[in-house]
């Protein structure tokens, strides 16, 4: 299953708190749409207790994500695998991040765009291991303006 998509599997999540939340989530395919007023994807419980286990898997999806919290919060590790992820995580002000991790982070054959408001908060040394070329960039842009990402990987 992980290596199939499934095109008709279509999930809009709108007027939320939290978008997908539990203590593990694997998504295998499909199209979500997710707006929430705190994060996006978050994987946690009550009383975050054995966090190593947390953990959220996403594989082959399409996911676009309009959080006023964090767009991705794992108490653990998150694994991305193929699929495009757009990430917008826009509290002005805020201690949100586009992706907030406190295990793992691999990415392997994704299109990944995360933006937000605050840049998060690791290096390079954050991901844990990543197979493709990647842009890091922690700039302030004022709203309304383009940036565009040239041939040599640079904004």
């Amino acid at each position: 299953m992980e290596n199939e998509k499934n095109d008709k599997l279509k999930i809009n999540v709108t007027n939320c708190r939290e978008g997908i939340e539990g203590s593990i989530i694997n998504i295998y395919s499909g199209t979500y749409h997710i707006v929430a007023k705190d994060d996006g994807i978050n994987v946690a419980n009550k009383n975050l207790v054995d966090y190593e286990e947390f953990s959220v898997r996403i594989y082959n999806a399409d996911i676009y994500i309009n959080s006023g919290g964090d767009g991705i919060d794992s108490n653990g590790d998150i694994i991305l695998y193929g699929g495009n992820i757009e990430i917008w995580s826009m509290t002005a002000g805020g201690f949100e991040e586009p992706i907030d991790h406190k295990g793992d982070l691999i990415i392997k054959d994704v299109t990944l765009f995360a933006g937000g408001s605050r840049g998060m908060e690791y290096t390079h040394d954050g991901i844990t291991e990543i197979n493709q070329q990647y842009i890091h960039e922690r700039k302030l842009y004022k709203s309304g303006k383009e940036i565009y990402i040239k041939n040599d990987n640079k904004i």
